[in-house]
């Protein structure tokens, strides 16, 4: 994500999740009607980009059912999905982000990073079979479902105050 080390990038991502939870993004969405503007084209680009997440999410929850996977291909599978998943995420944090819609970018890129973080976890607890990793995966799952919520209201209120 930022090129920090795997730690430091956790510890960045629960202190902005902390930040988004604890509602001093509040100020982030008080913006000036001026600052509505590409707000629209923002918002169908978010949506696009959340189908595709979306379906990334289910690609890699199918592949957790398949049965015919060894555990080393599923690895690979959720590997080369986490990677998908990264690049898109990527790409959406370069995206130009009208100034209305900081706070709503930051709480999806926020989940999505976790998301990532959620899949290189499982797939490094398959190739070790370190069931701690599996534990330190569903807690990120736990936290990327909070920030997902609360991404979500950021977006309501986004639209509420751009009239979308």
């Amino acid at each position: 994500m930022w090129g920090a080390t795997r730690a430091g990038r956790i510890a960045v991502l629960l202190g902005l999740g902390a930040m988004l939870l604890a509602g001093r993004s509040a100020s982030l969405v008080r913006a000036a009607p001026e600052s509505c503007s590409g707000v629209e084209a923002w918002l169908d680009y978010l949506y696009q980009v959340r189908e595709q997440q979306d379906a990334l999410a289910l690609r890699e929850a199918d592949l957790s059912r398949d049965p015919s996977l060894t555990p080393e291909e599923l690895a690979r599978a959720l590997a080369m999905v986490a990677d998908e998943r990264a690049a898109l995420n990527d790409e959406f944090q370069r995206h130009p982000t009208p100034p209305a819609a900081e706070a709503t970018r930051t709480a999806y890129s926020l989940a999505w990073e976790l998301d990532a973080l959620i899949g290189d976890a499982y797939v490094r607890a398959l190739r070790t079979g370190d069931e701690r990793l599996r534990g330190l995966a569903d807690g990120y799952t736990e936290a990327s479902g909070t920030i997902h919520v609360r991404a979500d209201q950021l977006l309501e209120q986004l639209l509420q105050m751009c009239g979308g």
